[in-house]
């Protein structure tokens, strides 16, 4: 996985960690070549590294995914 533009990765986060709903896993920030007006997090999957290999659409996991979740309270 690949998150961009973070201020600060969440404190104890490390690689092969579970987490779920609600957990904190960084923070938004503006760096590299995105905008101080827009701070945001760019989240993406990669089959091999960021750098080298080719990103994995998992929207429809994702949408599947969420449709067996029950709603938050």
């Amino acid at each position: 996985m690949h998150y961009a533009h973070l201020d600060n990765y969440a404190d104890g986060l490390y690689e092969g960690m579970h987490v779920s709903r609600g957990t904190v896993i960084g923070y938004v920030g503006s760096t590299g070549d995105a905008s101080p007006a827009a701070p945001h997090l760019h989240f993406a999957i990669y089959n091999s590294g960021w750098w080298k290999g080719a990103p994995i659409n998992r929207y429809p996991t994702l949408i599947r995914l969420l449709k067996n979740v029950p709603p938050a309270p």
